[in-house]
């Protein structure tokens, strides 16, 4: 498949024909060939001619004797000589075998929400001012506003939208330590400071107006990132314990290339086994951990250039 074809084919509005082009947002990595994908259809491209077994998920590892024992919350267990671990910044493998690497929360106050537009509303309504690109963002004294369309149905658009800021002292909307399922629990706070946002321009006022927000679904995000040692992965692999992407280097969601570079990760490790199989796979970590830590170091940056303060013109 060429590049045009697979963007015709994911981006998040190629159902209208578009090739979900970005405006200029607040990340120097976008290029003319950066474009908005369509998170579901590129996972069912990526899955294609698989056999992935659902609802199994790990329970824990032991790696202490010659094989690696997976263990399965259903009570199965499967034995194996190596595993890939791919299961992203809550990962369970490296819980399991890795607990010195954790991912640390960075001090940014951020909330995602997601709705659902008839396709006529939209047209009338956000459509003109997103004037035909897939994201848009705007700052606002402290706060970066950003609207993406995540995909065009026949009868309507799934719109979403993200509100973050760097934290602030004593901040109630920033919660480190919330468990998982906190990502839900938002408090009233967040509606009184959308309602504080003011003279905020299209189509920023009609999406983050607190009352239509209400309404949908939002989700308290918080920016993780990690980081590992060349001897914690050197550990790791001589175990037969592989981890890639963000269950070894994640990034921040906002200012992060995570997706990317787990994609790329992924890539990269099935060339090399096709090339030099188990033997060499020391090989393939050489000087690609500190590729990553510099990776996780600049989506930090990115992410602190978004919410740093406008400076005036002289």
């Amino acid at each position: 498949m060429d590049e045009s074809k697979f963007r015709s084919k994911l981006a998040v509005d190629a159902s209208r024909g578009g090739i979900g082009a970005l405006s200029g947002l607040s990340d120097g990595n976008i290029s003319s060939s950066t474009f908005r994908c369509h998170r579901g259809r590129l996972e069912a491209l990526l899955r294609e001619g698989l056999d992935i077994v659902w609802e199994h998920p790990i329970k824990g590892i032991d790696a202490s004797s010659q094989k690696i024992t997976i263990g399965i919350q259903n009570g199965d267990s499967v034995d194996t000589k190596i595993i890939v671990g791919t299961d992203g910044v809550h990962s369970q493998v490296r819980k399991s075998l890795a607990q010195g690497i954790q991912p640390k929360v960075l001090p940014y106050v951020v909330f995602h929400g997601t709705r659902r537009m008839a396709l006529d509303d939209y047209e009338k309504g956000l459509a003109p001012q997103m004037k035909g690109f897939a994201i848009v963002q705007s700052r606002h004294d402290d706060s970066m506003l950003e609207i993406a369309v995540n995909d065009y149905c026949e009868t309507e658009v799934h719109v979403g939208y993200t509100y973050s800021r760097l934290a602030r002292q004593n901040d109630p909307l920033h919660k480190p330590e919330r468990p998982m399922s906190g990502s839900t629990d938002i408090p009233e706070d967040f509606y009184v400071e959308l309602e504080g946002l003011r003279a905020l321009k299209e189509p920023f006022a009609q999406v983050f107006d607190a009352s239509q927000v209400r309404q949908d679904r939002i989700l308290h995000w918080l920016m993780r990132s990690t980081s590992a040692t060349e001897e914690d992965i050197r550990d790791l692999t001589d175990q037969g314990i592989l981890l890639l992407g963000d269950a070894v280097h994640a990034m921040p969601i906002l200012g992060g290339e995570g997706a990317n570079m787990a994609i790329k990760d992924g890539v990269d490790l099935a060339e090399h086994l096709a090339e030099h199989g188990l033997s060499r796979i020391n090989d393939f970590y050489d000087g690609r951990n500190q590729m990553w830590k510099q990776a996780v170091e600049d989506s930090e940056k990115r992410l602190s250039d978004i919410h740093s303060p406008v400076k005036p013109l002289l």
